[in-house]
């Protein structure tokens, strides 16, 4: 399964050091609020996400997930955390499915 909004907002937001109090207070919403964004149980209105994306000195893209392209990993920095971690649990996930296809498949 790929990584949701809520799971990719989370690294993000754990990389940089900050609670879900301390996003809550710099976006002025709730901590309910930005928990349900993390839950996936709702989603940030455009500028909401704006905002997230500066304070947590990353791209829109990166917390819609559109940044696995050829070009973003061409483009990514020596060093970045987040893509790198975003990309790593991804070929985990592909190596879990592969694992259970081959398991499933007759021999």
């Amino acid at each position: 399964m790929a990584a949701t909004f809520g799971d990719r907002l989370a690294i993000a937001r754990k990389k940089k050091g900050l609670t879900q109090w301390d996003m809550a207070t710099a976006l002025n919403i709730s901590q309910g609020t930005y928990a349900g964004y993390e839950g996936d149980n709702h989603k940030p209105d455009i500028e909401t996400l704006a905002r997230i994306a500066d304070l947590l000195d990353v791209t829109t893209d990166l917390l819609l997930g559109r940044m696995f392209s050829a070009s973003f990993k061409a483009g990514m920095k020596s060093g970045d955390a987040i893509g790198e971690e975003l990309l790593k649990r991804r070929e985990e996930r592909r190596a879990q499915r592969e694992a259970k296809k081959q398991k499933n498949t007759p021999q």
